[in-house]
């Protein structure tokens, strides 16, 4: 399949750990999100929830996939999988992704126990089973050199999709395993391992999709449907909405759920969890209980602290601490004690309950850095200036490198550009730069712009 366009997207794990999908999708290039889920029958990524979720609440199209295992038996893996994915996959989410590779070591071990036609039965039995419970026909994540060890190159599989892993290649596409995947082509290229992307912490896999957003559309069968006032719920404050409506309507909290389909949100272990369930126009209920749920759903909403993403934990926070205080060069702890806020270490599963950033003791940089990071605040999405993502001493940052490299010239440079505020007073630099684009800044020439946005670019 040969395609001039091509759709930017990402991949991510539990290696990104919470990601920002808000601020994810703010940037316009971002078009979907594929997260891991599960690997053999013992693993399911601590972030999944959060991202299988968060990606389709954000209005990015989303995946889901599974690192098959070879020494497991196929069917607990597919059963595993489905576990995860099967209450919530969506026609308009990618089809469920099966990941197989022949690293690192310890995976190329197990496979050898195996001869080349018992690897290409286990792969075929897994993928069965996930098509037969689905309905969809699966995708296929590998490489050339992986496909070519595990299965000696072989072509019977080529009816399935296909996402295939090449970095750095030189050629106009990926290197393709199975006879260009039996003259069908790729789906998806997962062409890097360290691209950046606002929302993300560190570095992230960078994928194309083989064609435009109409054809990625086209490919997953159509539109995603816009989310609801659900999808700002967990699945714990669900299941109140419903037993609220139960009481309001006096029907049976059992008969409505299964009517809903949506038994599973009972489950205690996934209390905590975003809700991602079906649409409320999607659900078998009169409107009369549908309009009963939005009034549960709203006043649920007005006893949460504002401005906290559901789902949030105490741990959540921490972490969001600590990776906000590695910006500032500050020690993380030291912040949470400032803040008042020690108390979260001992229930770290527990909902976040506190205050919201605005209203903790840090100063204006701290807290900018902090909603930065979780995304969130009373004003929702955290703000961006004209360059998502570029802080003020990143922005200071540009003019050190691209100014001669004489004593002070950086500064001269930004005093000229009238931006001397992004360091004074000192705790602005950790601020969303907030001036006019470099095209537009005053007080530079055309030469000293272009050196400004060749880095910016990089």
């Amino acid at each position: 399949m040969a395609n001039s366009q091509r759709t930017y997207g990402i991949d991510v794990s539990v290696w990104q750990n919470r990601v920002t999908w808000s601020r994810v999708s703010s940037q316009p290039n971002v078009k979907f999100a594929i997260t891991k889920a599960t690997q053999g029958d013992f693993l399911v990524d601590p972030q999944f929830q959060n991202n299988w979720t968060g990606i389709r609440n954000a209005g990015l199209i989303r995946g889901a996939y599974h690192f098959f295992s070879p020494r497991i038996d196929p069917i607990r893996q597919a059963n595993t999988f489905l576990g995860q994915i099967g209450d919530t996959l969506r026609p308009d989410d990618f089809p469920p992704i099966l990941d197989f590779e022949y690293y690192p070591d310890y995976i190329k071990l197990e496979w050898q126990r195996y001869s080349v036609a018992g690897r290409i039965d286990r792969i075929q039995r897994c993928l069965d089973r996930i098509e037969r419970e689905t309905g969809r026909l699966p995708m296929i994540y590998t490489s050339f050199s992986s496909w070519k060890e595990i299965t000696g190159n072989n072509t019977g599989f080529t009816r399935y999709p296909l996402w295939v892993a090449n970095y750095g290649s030189s050629l106009p596409g990926p290197l393709m395993p199975a006879g260009n995947w039996g003259g069908n082509g790729w789906n998806l290229w997962q062409y890097s391992d360290s691209g950046r992307v606002n929302g993300v912490g560190g570095n992230v896999d960078e994928n194309w999709f083989n064609g435009s957003v109409q054809d990625l559309i086209n490919f997953i069968g159509g539109n995603p449907d816009p989310v609801d006032i659900l999808s700002r719920l967990t699945n714990k404050e669900v299941y109140t909405a419903f037993q609220q409506v139960s009481v309001a309507l006096g029907i049976s909290v059992t008969t409505l759920l299964d009517r809903a389909t949506l038994r599973y949100i009972a489950d205690e272990t996934i209390a905590n969890y975003a809700y991602g369930g079906p649409l409320l126009k999607e659900m078998n209920l009169a409107q009369s209980e549908k309009d009963a749920l939005v009034v549960a759903a709203t006043e649920i909403l007005a006893e949460r602290p504002d401005g906290i993403p559901p789902g949030f934990t105490n741990q959540d926070m921490i972490d969001a601490f600590y990776r906000a205080a590695e910006q500032l060069r500050l020690d993380g702890w030291e912040l949470i004690i400032r803040a008042g806020l020690q108390e979260l270490a001992l229930d770290r599963g527990a909902l976040y309950a506190g205050p919201i950033v605005s209203q903790l003791s840090l100063n204006d940089g701290e807290k900018v850095a902090l909603k930065d990071v979780i995304g969130y605040d009373t004003l929702g999405p955290a703000a961006v200036g004209p360059y998502p993502g570029l802080t003020n001493q990143k922005m200071i940052n540009l003019f050190y490198r691209a100014a001669p490299p004489i004593s002070d010239a950086y500064w001269n440079w930004i005093e000229r550009a009238g931006l001397t505020s992004m360091a004074i007073p000192d705790t602005n630099r950790s601020l969303p730069y907030s001036g006019p684009k470099i095209e537009v800044l005053p007080g530079l020439n055309n030469a000293e712009k272009d050196a400004l946005l060749a880095l910016l670019l990089v």
